[in-house]
Formats: C-alpha cells, sequence, structure tokens
C-alpha cells in the first residue's frame, strides 16, 4: 500500500511545526495545550502513519534517513529533565538540533518552512 497525498501533507503539517522557531510554535496553539507534547504527538502520528506503508511516491530514501533520523531525536529527548516545557521548547539546544533535523527533511524534499497549519485539529479545554 502507498502513502496517499493526505498523509504526505499531515507528516509535512507536522514538520513545519517542528521546524518553526519556538515563539511561532507556541502562538500556534491554545493556551491549554502543552504544546511540547501536542508537537511530538503530532508527529508522531503522521510519521507513524507514514511507516506503515511500503511504498512512498513522496521522496526519496534519503529523506527517509533524515525523518528517522528526527523520530531518533525525539526518542533521545523523551527522559530528559526539564526537557518538556514551554522554557526548555524556546531555550534548549534539543529543542534546536530538533528544528534542525526538521528543516533539514524539508529541505531534501524540496518544500519550505512555512506557512504553519493546525487546520483540521480541534482542541477541547478540560476546563
Amino acid at each position: 500500500m502507498s502513502v496517499t497525498k493526505k498523509e504526505f501533507a499531515g507528516l509535512v503539517r507536522a514538520i513545519r511545526l517542528l521546524a518553526a522557531d519556538g515563539p511561532n510554535q507556541i502562538a500556534s496553539f491554545p493556551s491549554f495545550v502543552h504544546i511540547p507534547d501536542e508537537l511530538v504527538s503530532i508527529f508522531s502520528d503522521g510519521y507513524l502513519l507514514i511507516k506503515q506503508h511500503n511504498k512512498n511516491p513522496f521522496f526519496d530514501e534519503e529523506a527517509s534517513k533524515v525523518l528517522d533520523s528526527l523520530e531518533r531525536h525525539i526518542e533521545s529527548m523523551e527522559h530528559v529533565p526539564n526537557l518538556w516545557t514551554v522554557d526548555a521548547l524556546r531555550n534548549r539546544k534539543e529543542w534546536e538540533e530538533l528544528r534542525t533535523i526538521a528543516k533539514s527533511f524539508l529541505d531534501r524534499i524540496g518544500f519550505d518552512y512555512g506557512p504553519l497549519d493546525l487546520s483540521g485539529i480541534q482542541y477541547l479545554s478540560g476546563k
């Protein structure tokens, strides 16, 4: 089965969010959302969808390797203390490294870094 245009578009939207600077990432979400978790969750959903297919007409093997390195970097961040805060999102080198890898993927597939797009995602406040 092959990756669909919709799945690919969702992955690109997620990676554009990861590539954005901290202030733009923060401005993209409602205030009640835990932004670092949500950034990674949106990417992980798209990544898992793409990886379940055996055919991908949208990017080559080298881009796939960059995508896998993005996932590995996120995994390396999972248990780092104090990394999952808005302040860390703005200031920590791990998040900047993640942005660099995300930009590398977008460069590899010939896409620009914007616009940021959360259309189709709805958030409900728990309050």
